[in-house]
């Protein structure tokens, strides 16, 4: 699922090296991963545009692409702190699959 994703980070210009190098100062709390109702809905979303889009199961790109619809997301705030957009992650994950 997630080797998307990484191609749509690696063919980003700020790199996939760069994104890496900020996650790792990115910890929330004890480092616990908990879902959220922001969590499923990204994942429903995720899954609704690739199977509307003939696809069998959905992909990383697929899930930054739903991440841009969560206006108060942390992640999406990153993504765009990167100078990404929905439309430059949906372009992209084009080219990645």
């Amino acid at each position: 699922m997630w080797s998307s994703a990484t191609t749509v980070a690696r063919n980003w210009p700020c790199g996939k090296s760069s994104i890496d190098n900020d996650l790792k100062t990115l910890v929330i709390g004890d480092g616990e991963s908990k879902t959220d109702a922001a969590f499923q809905r990204v994942t429903q979303r995720a899954v609704i545009h690739a199977l509307s889009s003939g696809r069998e199961e959905a992909t990383g790109a697929n899930v930054l692409v739903a991440i841009f619809a969560e206006r108060e997301s942390p992640a999406a705030y990153f993504l765009q702190e990167q100078g990404m957009t929905r439309y430059d992650a949906s372009t992209t994950s084009v080219m990645a699959s």
